[in-house]
């Protein structure tokens, strides 16, 4: 159980940035199966 959502949400989506600039490809990927 997360005591703040916003911020973990926000660190999420931080380290998923980082991630996808790591990973270009792998992005293309999750971008189409998660629509």
């Amino acid at each position: 159980m997360f005591l703040n959502w916003n911020e973990y949400r926000s660190g999420l989506l931080a380290t998923i940035g980082k991630f996808a600039k790591l990973q270009p490809e792998f992005m293309k990927g999750f971008q189409q199966g998660s629509s």
